[in-house]
Formats: C-alpha cells, structure tokens, sequence
C-alpha cells in the first residue's frame, strides 16, 4: 500500500509552512465569551459585575458615595433607561393578556 506524499510530511514541516495570516484568535475568543456566559458571568468581565457595579468605597453612615468615574453614570443612566422600558413592554404584554381574555369571554 503506497502511502502518499502529503502523509510523509512531519508536523515541524508543516509548522515552517505557517504564516501569520492563517493564526487567529477569533474562535479562541468567542469560546471564552460563550464559557463565561454558561457561568452566569459577563461575556468581557467588564461589562458589569462586582468590580464594576459596586462602589470602590463608602461612608461608614451609609450614604452612598459619589460616583468618580465617567462610565458609572453612563452605566447606570443605561441601566434605568433598559429597566423602565422593560417595565413598559411588561406591562403591554399583561393588557394584550388581560384585553385577549375579556375577547374570549365576549
């Protein structure tokens, strides 16, 4: 049985053939995100989470610190926006519930 000549390469000919166009890390990076989110974590560990979300520090009163960093008040500004527009569409989806009901009984 004659053995072609695409099997006899050894694995460091092949490595000396490889250039930098053919290594990524695309697939590498996007199975760590897909790992993080299975875990219930942010898929970039910083999007949000405990070093992110909860203040560096506070007063020993309770009062709440003051936010020192641009991206804390985008954050939570974004935050409230997502919050109160999920709070509006829960609310049409208990109407259209509540409205397809009073329909049915009619």
């Amino acid at each position: 049985m004659a053995v072609s000549i695409k099997a006899q390469r050894t694995f460091p000919q092949f490595i000396s053939r490889v250039n930098a166009a053919m290594i990524h890390t695309g697939g590498l990076a996007m199975v760590r995100g897909n790992w993080r989110e299975k875990m219930g974590m942010s898929r970039t560990g910083t999007s949000y989470g405990p070093l992110t979300d909860i203040p560096d520090w506070s007063y020993v009163d309770g009062r709440p610190s003051p936010v020192t960093v641009k991206r804390q008040t985008k954050r939570k500004l974004r935050l409230n926006f997502l919050n109160k527009r999920v709070k509006t569409l829960l609310k049409e989806v208990d109407l259209a519930k509540f409205e397809s009901k009073t329909k049915r009984r009619v």
